[in-house]
């Protein structure tokens, strides 16, 4: 877009899924007259194309985090009415942003000169795939410090 002022365009109304109910919300939409663009404003709650609202994204991949299997999470979520096939696309597409952003924060504490020394004699005494997310996870936290030992990673 070319950042001038936007214009209202048209609405429409969308299902969305939250928790046991259905419910209809109204999307308006925007235009960029030079561009020829036009926008769907959506709610924080809800993705492009999506019909089910953003918690239950967020609550299935804490519960894949924690171990669950996918066919308790399925059985879980079965009253919302989500299937075993859309939580495995979430699964894969959890798996592809959690990758990603692994690398993102092994590079930073690779460059960070105070804690690249503790995580490297880390890795060298045998760290483990678990425990190595566990600190990459703390790293998003700015409040909390890196772990020095394994078993302070391990067992935060």
């Amino acid at each position: 877009m070319c950042n001038t002022l936007t214009r209202r365009h048209t609405k429409y109304e969308r299902e969305v899924i939250s928790k046991n109910e259905t419910h209809t919300i109204v999307i308006l939409r925007r235009r960029c007259k030079p561009c020829n663009i036009t926008i769907s404003l959506l709610p924080s709650f809800l993705k492009p194309w999506q019909r089910f609202a953003n918690h239950f994204r967020e609550i299935a991949g804490r519960w894949h985090l924690t171990g669950r299997s996918l066919n308790r999470i399925t059985a879980s979520l079965s009253k919302s009415g989500i299937s075993r096939r859309t939580l495995q696309r979430w699964k894969q597409k959890f798996h592809k942003q959690l990758n990603r952003q692994l690398i993102r924060q092994r590079r930073k504490i690779a460059n960070d000169d105070a804690t690249a020394d503790s995580i490297l004699l880390q890795y060298r005494k045998g760290l483990t795939a678990r425990e190595e997310l566990k600190i990459l996870l703390l790293t998003f936290r700015e409040s909390e410090s890196y772990p020095t030992t394994r078993q302070a990673a391990y067992s935060s």
